[in-house]
Parts: C-alpha cells; structure tokens; sequence
C-alpha cells in the first residue's frame, strides 16, 4: 500500500508535466518508478525540468513541494524549481 501511494503520487506528475521534458526523459523516469526507484524517478523529473528551463506556475511548484513532502524527500534539494515559477 505504501508503495502504491508513492507511485500514484509520481504518477501524477509524471502526467501533468511530462510534456515539459523529453520523451526519453519519461520513459526513464517510468522505468524508474517501475523499479520502486521513487526518489530517482522524482529527481530525474524535477532535474528535467531544471535543466530544461522549463516555466512552472506556483501551483505547480506547490504540487512538486506537497509531493516531495509525501515522498519524504528534503525539500532544500529542490528548492531550485522556485527559479523558474512564473505568471503565466
């Protein structure tokens, strides 16, 4: 159940935001959740998008830091994506 959780919440964002990064970028980042690779396949997303540069609206940093939270992941490590929040 735990894990199930998890993969739902990436599953989430795997589908709102995969059209911001790569197709090779999703499938890896599937293949990592398929893994119970959740903290990899969260990093790989959020560093795609950095990377990218891609413009990401409050709301949608809001989603990254509650799902980061629910993964129990340090929040300070992704920070980053506040860089890229815009109006849209």
């Amino acid at each position: 159940m735990f894990y199930n959780k998890k993969k739902k919440i990436l599953e989430i964002l795997l589908d709102r935001f995969s059209s911001l990064i790569l197709s090779e970028d999703i499938i890896n980042c599937k293949e990592l959740l398929s893994n119970r690779e959740y903290s990899l396949c969260y990093n790989t997303l959020v560093t795609q998008i950095y990377e990218y540069d891609q413009e990401i609206t409050q709301e949608d940093y809001n989603l990254f830091e509650s799902s980061a939270k629910k993964l129990n992941l340090d929040l300070s490590e992704y920070e980053l994506l506040k860089e890229l929040i815009r109006d849209r």
